[in-house]
């Protein structure tokens, strides 16, 4: 069976003798390598409001629904990146997050405890006990 291609990015059209059995897959790695498309990039093909991109590339034609004398378009996927958050970290924080390291709270009432450096042991004032480092 024959379908047209559209690639987008040349705006050039393919005309490809398919079988029911090729993949969704196969169809965009051809079209790559007669394009000289970039292999960096992931490709999608579109049948009307229907997409077939990489999570579809195992997908055979005849379960897409793509049939003899179909039109189809193939352009570049638009992959979010995934971009780590960053903290921002201020003067103020600084500190902050340093004394966070070394807080303990009392098991017993939860209050913040206070390091006492010549007993080297936490003391909660609330419950007056020392715990172990």
């Amino acid at each position: 069976m024959e379908i047209v291609v559209l690639d987008k990015l040349s705006d050039k059209l393919i005309r490809m003798e398919v079988q029911p059995k090729h993949t969704i897959g196969s169809i965009i790695e051809t079209i790559i390598d007669k394009q000289k498309l970039d292999k960096n990039k992931s490709y999608k093909l579109t049948l009307g409001n229907q997409s077939f991109g990489r999570n579809q590339y195992l997908l055979s034609l005849q379960k897409a629904g793509i049939k003899q004398g179909d039109h189809l378009f193939l352009e570049a996927e638009i992959v979010p990146e995934i971009v780590p958050k960053v903290k921002e970290v201020t003067a103020e924080a600084k500190p902050e997050e340093k004394e966070a390291e070394h807080m303990k709270f009392c098991v017993e009432c939860g209050t913040k405890m206070k390091w006492i450096q010549q007993y080297e042991r936490w003391y909660c004032y609330k419950c007056h006990k020392y715990q172990a480092a």
